[in-house]
């Protein structure tokens, strides 16, 4: 549901002094400031001289003791997480303004993850990177990254689990939505109205869908398949012109496929749900 997190808190000196945390000084790259910084449970505490705290971790990972983030992370669970953050580190969670956050869900999908993930061409007008060694692809925005990951792999699990997320690295977004602090994420109010976000950004992948036979079409369509798997092809097409390539693909997928893409939407906004409720 919620994963990594970042947020700041001002005027909160006193931070240095909880037992549970042991502050060491750093410095930046070139040594012209520095801060103090301490680990708890996955999470990094940096303490500025200026008075402000910025905290960054994942919440996921934090209620499993810093240890994982593959398994179903539920809205009772993120309230007790942030329950416990307030509890031993004593924050006014109205004063913990958050900074980053990721938003997203652990699935089973209906077909291999990797053939999901190699099947990303483009998110609207961004191409997809690949990183961790394959484990997943991200589409990099101005205010947000989106993501895919094969869970699976990266924890080296049997059977298949994939993470499909929203990184927003701004929050000008969020912030219509009524998220601002950490004290919002106690709350229920944001819950269908990220559900529509990601649902949406879900929509806007072009995923060519392995499922298509793509030799029982003619040559000649056969050749317009293999051009729609490359993203290059897709970002230099003037904008009537990729419409018009795009309505026939979706065409095809809907004819010729298994419905990747919808079928996985669908498990996406039923997973939503159940973490939710619980």
């Amino acid at each position: 549901m919620v994963d990594f997190v970042k947020f700041k808190v001002a005027n909160f000196k006193e931070i240095t002094t909880n037992s549970l945390l042991k502050f060491i000084c750093k410095q930046n790259k070139d040594k012209t400031k520095s801060h103090k910084e301490a680990n708890y449970n996955g999470f990094t505490f940096k303490s500025f001289d200026s008075g402000y705290l910025i905290v960054s971790g994942s919440l996921h990972k934090y209620y499993n003791e810093g240890e994982h983030n593959h398994n179903d992370f539920t809205f009772s669970m993120l309230q007790l997480v942030v329950e416990d953050l307030q509890n031993k580190f004593h924050f006014n969670l109205d004063d913990c303004y958050l900074q980053n956050i990721e938003l997203g869900v652990n699935i089973v999908p209906v077909i291999n993850t990797q053939s999901i993930i190699e099947g990303l061409v483009v998110h609207k007008n961004k191409d997809f990177d690949t990183r961790k060694r394959g484990f997943y692809k991200q589409a990099h925005h101005s205010q947000y990254y989106l993501k895919v990951y094969n869970k699976a792999n990266q924890y080296n699990l049997s059977g298949q689990l994939m993470r499909f997320e929203l990184k927003f690295i701004k929050m000008e977004r969020l912030k219509k939505l009524g998220i601002r602090k950490l004290s919002d994420l106690q709350e229920n109010h944001w819950i269908d109205l990220i559900q529509d976000v990601l649902l949406y950004e879900w929509d806007k992948i072009l995923l060519f869908d392995k499922s298509i036979n793509i030799d029982s079409f003619t040559n000649k369509r056969q050749l317009q398949l293999h051009r729609w798997k490359d993203s290059n092809y897709w970002l230099h097409l003037e904008k009537n012109k990729r419409y018009r390539e795009l309505k026939q693909y979706k065409k095809i997928v809907s004819q010729y496929s298994d419905l990747i893409q919808d079928r996985t939407k669908d498990i996406i906004k039923d997973k939503w749900i159940s973490l939710s409720l619980l």
